[in-house]
C-alpha cells in the first residue's frame, strides 16, 4: 500500500526480506529469530515498550490498524529522522547480546548506537553541531552532504546489507568511508569533524560477477560469429547455411 502511494513503509514492499531485518522483528515479535521468514508479524507497540522503541528507531510514524470502527490511526510521538548524528555508542557481538541490550528500558535510539566493531576514531561525546542531508537518491544509493564540528556516527534509518558501500566525492574531509551495521539492522557510517560529501551506493557482489559473467560470454559470442563470418568470406563456410553447415562439416572430418 505505501509502495502504490510512494511512500516509505517499514513492511517493506518486495516479496523477499532482508534476514537481518527479519530476525530483529522477530524478537520484538516474541518469536524465535532463528526461524525468521518472509512472514513478519508487526505487533501494536502499545503492548511492548521495545516495540515503541523499534518503531522509533525505523522512523515510523503513523500506523494503520483496522477495528470494529473502521480504519484507526496511532501516532508515533518520537520517530528518528532519516540521517541522525550520535556520539554515545557501545560495541557488542553476537546477535542475541545484541537483542538483549536493545530490550533494556534504558536503550534510547535516539542517543546510543549499538555497533558490532570499533569505528577507526573515538568519539568526543557531546552533541554534534552542524547537519547532514541527502542531495540525491535512487533505489540503490543515496548523496550526503554536510558538516560537522566533532567525530560522530550517522545513524541511516534504512536496512543494513554487507552489499552496501560508501564512497568519498570530491570536497570530503575523509578519503575513506565504511558502512557498519548498527543496532543489528540498520546502517552506521562513522565520520571525523568537517565537510562531507560521500555516496552510498548498493554494489551486490554477485550483481558484479554477472556483468563479468556478460561481459566474457559477449566477447565470446562476437569472437566466434567473427570467426564463422571470415571463413563465409574464404568460401569455407556457406553463408545461406552457417553454423549447420560448419557443425556438418567437424563430425565429417572427426574435429
Amino acid at each position: 500500500m505505501g509502495m502504490s502511494i510512494g511512500s516509505f513503509d517499514i513492511g517493506g514492499y518486495d516479496a523477499t526480506i532482508l534476514r537481518r531485518y527479519a530476525e530483529l522483528m522477530f524478537y520484538a515479535a516474541g518469536q524465535n529469530p532463528d526461524k525468521a521468514g518472509e512472514r513478519v508479524t508487526f505487533l501494536m507497540f502499545s503492548k511492548n515498550p521495545l516495540i515503541e522503541r523499534l518503531y522509533e528507531m525505523l522512523r515510523c510514524r503513523f500506523i494503520f490498524y483496522p477495528s470494529a470502527k473502521g480504519t484507526e490511526l496511532i501516532t508515533v510521538k518520537r520517530p528518528l529522522k532519516r540521517l541522525n548524528l550520535l556520539t554515545d555508542r557501545r560495541v557488542l557481538t553476537g546477535r542475541d547480546i545484541i537483542f538483549e541490550a536493545m530490550s533494556d528500558p534504558s536503550f534510547d535510539p535516539s542517543r546510543r548506537v549499538i555497533l558490532e566493531s570499533e569505528p577507526g576514531w573515538r568519539p568526543t561525546g557531546g552533541v554534534p553541531v552542524g547537519e547532514l542531508r541527502i542531495v540525491n537518491e535512487s533505489t540503490d544509493h543515496i548523496t550526503v552532504e554536510g558538516e560537522i564540528d566533532r567525530p560522530a556516527i550517522l545513524l541511516v534509518t534504512d536496512a543494513y546489507h554487507p552489499g552496501w558501500r560508501a564512497e568519498a566525492l570530491a570536497g570530503s574531509v575523509q578519503s575513506r568511508y565504511e558502512v557498519l551495521p548498527a543496532n543489528y539492522a540498520l546502517r552506521a557510517v562513522p565520520l571525523k569533524a568537517g565537510t562531507h560529501r560521500f555516496r552510498m551506493e548498493y554494489r551486490s557482489p554477485f550483481f558484479e560477477a554477472g556483468v563479468w559473467i556478460s561481459a566474457v560470454g559477449a566477447i565470446v559470442y562476437i569472437g566466434l560469429w567473427a570467426l564463422l563470418w571470415g571463413k563465409s568470406k574464404k568460401g569455407k563456410v556457406n553463408p545461406s547455411t552457417g553454423f549447420d553447415r560448419l557443425t556438418t562439416g567437424a563430425l565429417r572430418t572427426g574435429r
